[in-house]
């Protein structure tokens, strides 16, 4: 509790960088609408309670992940997250920094209820960062049942939820990223997200790398 990590990249409140794995929280941390309600925030128990300071890659429970199968479960972190000084941070989020490298990301039943800054920098996400999905085996990528009570502040591609969004396909198998039961509980614009160009409440920005059937759906 209220601890301070610092480094230049991929730096987190749990996890610097990790490959191809499943990190999984406190089981009894789970994201429940019921009858549509956004439960209380003080409900989660947090994984993380700090300051973090980094330039890139930079995330409340895991600055980075790579390789293929990635899942992240259950967690909650409650913190400030900051680039180094005199430089602005890139590729932030409150849970997960970055995912690149060929694969599947899975994020779900995840909470961030504090403040990121990137002194401009950009591809900085409430939950997720940066999420470069290219993968060659057949399975769908999701952020699902994760809220967002923390203020988040950017440059472009800034998002309440996830900041910024590559889908690809590779060897003719065609991708869909699903972004489910996801709440951003600050307004835009008020203390909430804010950012230089590409910013939303629930998605900064998303970039289509090929043509086909596969794309991003955002549903309730």
């Amino acid at each position: 509790e209220n601890m301070m990590v610092e480094g230049y990249e991929s730096v987190g409140g749990l996890f610097g960088c990790v490959n191809k794995t499943v990190l999984q929280g406190p089981s009894d941390n789970v994201v429940d609408f019921v009858n549509g309600v956004v439960p209380e925030m003080d409900v989660f128990k947090d994984q993380f309670s700090g300051k973090l300071y980094g330039s890139r890659n930079v995330g409340g429970i895991s600055g980075q992940i790579k390789g293929q199968n990635a899942e992240m479960r259950k967690f909650s972190a409650y913190c400030s997250i900051s680039p180094l000084e005199n430089t602005a941070g890139t590729r932030m989020g409150g849970i997960l920094g970055a995912y690149e490298n060929s694969g599947v990301l899975s994020v779900n039943n995840c909470v961030f209820k504090g403040v990121i800054n990137s002194n401009g920098g950009e591809m900085i996400g409430g939950i997720v960062g940066y999420c470069d999905v290219y993968s060659n085996v057949a399975v769908d990528g999701k952020i699902e049942k994760c809220i967002n009570w923390g203020e988040v502040t950017g440059g472009n591609a800034t998002g309440g939820i996830l900041g910024y969004i590559r889908y690809d396909r590779s060897n003719n198998n065609w991708k869909t990223f699903y972004v489910t039961d996801c709440v951003n509980a600050l307004k835009t614009n008020s203390n909430g997200v804010r950012g230089q160009g590409n910013v939303g409440g629930i998605i900064g920005e998303t970039k289509r790398g090929d043509s086909g059937p596969g794309g991003l759906i955002i549903e309730r």
